[in-house]
């Protein structure tokens, strides 16, 4: 009863509840992969309703306070910052573009938003200099000409930096592949302080 009544509250404010692909996906698509974040579809899976999606902006204070521990028991995570990993410090929180540009290290699949687990794979790497945690909406399978824009999953990402970001870097908002529109949301940035 609770946890319906969670579900309903937060699907009421427009916050994404996992919904199983295999119910939007259309049989032309091909296998459908699963992301690391919460998808969105409410009101649409469009990336409109990905960046305005609240769960990806909800402070952890916030988030505990409305859901207490039973969604986040479920695997659901905030994406707000209050206080940079140790050793590093906030040089841009909550936009809507992905650093990119010189100094790129590669990335990886987070499970949950946790800039400590990124900030501490970043110190792992000889010369890592930052990193950007983000929500990126990305295809739940491959684009192609039969299956032009398979509904979309999220996943939560961590990328590693040897130069300096900023919020001048963070310029990769997205690109189309076919009809399918990647996009980015909660995008924060940390550098060693």
């Amino acid at each position: 009863m609770r946890s319906t009544f969670l579900v309903s509250a937060l699907a009421a404010l427009g916050l994404a509840i996992a919904q199983p692909l295999e119910g939007r996906q259309a049989a032309q698509c091909g296998p459908v992969q699963k992301g690391t974040a919460p998808p969105t579809f409410i009101p649409a899976d469009n990336v409109q309703s990905f960046q305005a999606n609240l769960l990806y902006k909800v402070t952890v204070t916030l988030f505990n306070a409305l859901c207490e521990s039973t969604l986040m028991n479920q695997g659901f995570a905030t994406v707000a910052s209050l206080v940079p990993p140790s050793g590093y410090k906030t040089v841009f929180s909550d936009l809507s573009g992905a650093t990119e540009g010189a100094g790129y290290m590669g990335y990886t699949f987070l499970s949950s938003y946790a800039p400590v687990q990124c900030a501490n794979a970043c110190n792992a790497i000889t010369d890592c200099k930052a990193v950007n945690v983000f929500v990126e909406r990305d295809p739940s399978s491959t684009p192609t000409a039969n299956c032009t824009n398979p509904p979309s999953i999220a996943n939560y990402k961590c990328s590693f930096w040897n130069a300096t970001i900023s919020a001048s870097t963070a310029t990769n908002k997205g690109q189309y592949q076919e009809q399918f529109q990647t996009a980015i949301a909660a995008s924060d940035g940390f550098i060693k302080a």
